[in-house]
């Protein structure tokens, strides 16, 4: 399966969706709740990131290698994006039969849904 992520109008390929890559997401994700000190905290976001695209693509990314200089909205956005393409086709899977759910409903049961509603809603008034 192919994972891209688009940072600053670039796309980005991810690795595949490991159980090793996903544990590292989940711990980055529980971050928070730890003592750490915030800078720590994005090292960590920064180390894993650099580990899924490579230390070349962290400069285009955030403008700098030093994270001193980075805007931490963007390293935490670049985080929630990259858990994004993860689960985009597990989210377009379960889009797509729902929508092939609904288009099995036939239309005279649709209609007749349509008509229950809208004798419920003059009830109310």
């Amino acid at each position: 399966m192919q994972y891209t992520v688009i940072f600053n109008r670039k796309s980005y390929d991810l690795p595949k969706k490991t159980m090793a890559i996903w544990e590292d997401l989940d711990s980055i994700f529980k971050l928070d709740a730890t003592n750490l000190p915030n800078r720590e905290k994005y090292k960590m976001m920064i180390e894993f990131i650099t580990k899924l695209v490579g230390q070349e693509a962290i400069e285009e990314i955030f403008g700098t290698e030093e994270l001193d200089e980075m805007d931490l909205n963007d390293i935490t956005l670049a985080i929630f994006k990259v858990r994004d393409a993860y689960e985009n086709p597990l989210a377009n899977y379960q889009a797509g039969k729902s929508s092939e759910a609904f288009s099995q409903i036939p239309l005279d049961k649709l209609q007749s849904l349509s008509k229950l509603m809208d004798t419920a809603s003059k009830v109310k008034k």
